[in-house]
């Protein structure tokens, strides 16, 4: 992820979550594989996205979670695909992300049937 100018670029929240997979939404391991230091990691993430480098890890992990609960109706299984190793840690991110619990979120898409595949999003982290 080379460094950008101050011109508004669209295509950084695709890099940052590829980077997030690829590193398993590790900090460190991001800033190694980018070949920077965690400090200018964090302020080119700040500066693209608006967020930290971890925040925006977190999200990504919880966003992956989301597309497991439509998947699967189970908390436990979208904690452990989204990489959660206690539920209820994934079950506190997820609200304070989603401003519901994992429970409540599939209450209120109790009804839907989207077609999802549940075969792994690039997104998501296959890995423990």
């Amino acid at each position: 992820m080379a460094r950008q100018s101050q011109s508004k670029d669209t295509t950084a929240p695709a890099r940052w979550t590829s980077l997030a997979v690829a590193s398993g939404y590790d900090v460190q391991t991001a800033a190694s594989a980018e070949r920077m230091s965690r400090r200018q990691l964090h302020r080119l993430c700040r500066r693209e996205l608006g967020v930290s480098v971890k925040e925006w890890f977190r999200m990504q992990r919880v966003e992956a979670g989301r597309r497991w609960l439509l998947a699967t109706r189970s908390v436990k299984r979208a904690a452990w695909e989204a990489g959660f190793r206690q539920v209820s840690h994934f079950s506190r991110e997820f609200k304070r992300v989603q401003g519901l619990t994992p429970t409540e979120f599939i209450l209120r898409h109790g009804g839907e049937s989207p077609p999802v595949d549940l075969k792994p999003h690039p997104d998501d982290v296959l890995h423990r």
